[in-house]
Formats: C-alpha cells, sequence, structure tokens
C-alpha cells in the first residue's frame, strides 16, 4: 500500500542528531505531512538556497543532494538547534565575521 503525502511541507531545521526534532518528524509522517529535514551546518557545502523577493512573497529553492522545496510552498518551519553554517577559511572579514 503506497501511502500518499498531503499538503505543503514544513522545514525542520536542526542537527542531524535530535530525538526531539525525530519525535516532531515522525508525528507529521503518522499525519501524513512531507517534511524537509535539514541543518544549517550543511550549507553552503552540501545544500544550496537561491532567493527572491520583489513586490510579492519570497520565492526560491532550498535543495540538498537528493531533494528540495520550493520556499513559497513551505507551510511551516520548526526550528531547533542547527549547527552554524559552513564559513569558508578564504572568506574575508568583514564577511567572515558576518557569517558566523
Amino acid at each position: 500500500m503506497t501511502q500518499h503525502l498531503s499538503g505543503s511541507p514544513v522545514l525542520v531545521v536542526t542537527r542531524e542528531l535530535d530525538p526531539a526534532a525525530d519525535l516532531v518528524v515522525d508525528e507529521l509522517a503518522i499525519r501524513r505531512v512531507p517534511v524537509m529535514r535539514f541543518d544549517m551546518g550543511d550549507f553552503p557545502l552540501a545544500m544550496s538556497l537561491s532567493v527572491e523577493h520583489h513586490d510579492g512573497p519570497w520565492t526560491g529553492v532550498l535543495a540538498d543532494e537528493y531533494r528540495s522545496v520550493r520556499l513559497e510552498e513551505v507551510r511551516a518551519v520548526y526550528y531547533r538547534r542547527p549547527r552554524l553554517p559552513a564559513v569558508f577559511d578564504g572568506l574575508a572579514e568583514p564577511h567572515r565575521t558576518w557569517a558566523k
């Protein structure tokens, strides 16, 4: 039997090993809500983000190697203790300080 997901996705932004977030993801799966879980520590090395904002709402795509989600389709974000984004050693100041 195939289980169909319904509705817009929920973003779960957390560390890879987070038991509390696992419970949230499990409950969303029971409710057949699509979920994209990611960790800010993977950005920008293993994750990409492209965003535009003009007169209307934000649009764009958040993607990793295996999947992507359109930002305008996201219904909610659960943000819980993700790692900080990766900062390249060659990034010049003041950009390096701002990125941390």
